[in-house]
C-alpha cells in the first residue's frame, strides 16, 4: 500500500503543476491582433499625455521607443519636438472594427484596420472612422509598430 501512495504523489503533484501552468499561461498570451491594437491605443496614449503636458517630451520618446521601431519612431519623436503647444482632440477609445493580416515577410507583418474613433473635441464630441495599413516588426519575438498610414 505505501508503494502505491508514493507514486501516486510522485504523480499527481506533477500532473496538477503542468495543468495548472498551461491553463493559467493562456491568460498572458495575447493574441497578435490583441497585440497590435495594444500597440496603437498605447502610442495614442502616449501621444496624448504628452501634447497635454502629463508627461514630458524626453519621456514619451523613451516609452514610444518601446513599443515603435523605425520608420514610425523617427516619425513621432520629429512630430513631438515640432509640436508647438496647439489644442489638439482627445482619442477617447479607438474601436476596432476590423483588422485582417495581409502579407507576412522576413519578420513584418503588414495589416488593414478600420478603426471607429470616438473623439473629445474642444466644441463638440465626434465620431470618425478610417482606414489604415499597419505594419509591424517582430524583433526578438517583441512586436513593434513600424508604420501606420491612413487608406487614401
Amino acid at each position: 500500500m505505501m508503494t502505491f501512495r508514493k507514486y501516486y504523489n510522485l504523480l499527481f503533484v506533477p500532473a496538477m503543476l503542468i495543468i495548472f501552468l498551461t491553463f493559467f499561461s493562456g491568460f498572458a498570451v495575447k493574441s497578435e491582433s490583441e497585440e497590435i491594437k495594444y500597440l496603437l491605443r498605447e502610442r495614442t496614449r502616449i501621444l496624448q499625455d504628452c501634447y497635454y503636458g502629463l508627461i514630458d517630451a524626453e519621456s514619451a520618446e523613451d516609452e514610444l521607443a518601446g513599443i515603435e521601431t523605425y520608420p514610425i519612431l523617427s516619425e513621432d519623436i520629429k512630430g513631438l519636438r515640432e509640436w508647438e503647444g496647439t489644442e489638439v482632440d482627445i482619442v477617447e477609445k479607438m474601436i476596432f472594427t476590423s483588422l485582417e493580416k495581409k502579407h507576412s515577410i522576413l519578420g513584418s507583418e503588414t495589416y488593414r484596420a478600420e478603426i471607429c474613433w470616438e473623439v473629445s473635441g474642444l466644441g463638440e464630441d465626434y465620431t470618425m472612422t478610417g482606414g489604415y495599413y499597419i505594419v509591424v516588426k517582430n524583433d526578438g519575438g517583441k512586436l513593434l509598430l513600424s508604420n501606420f498610414t491612413p487608406i487614401d
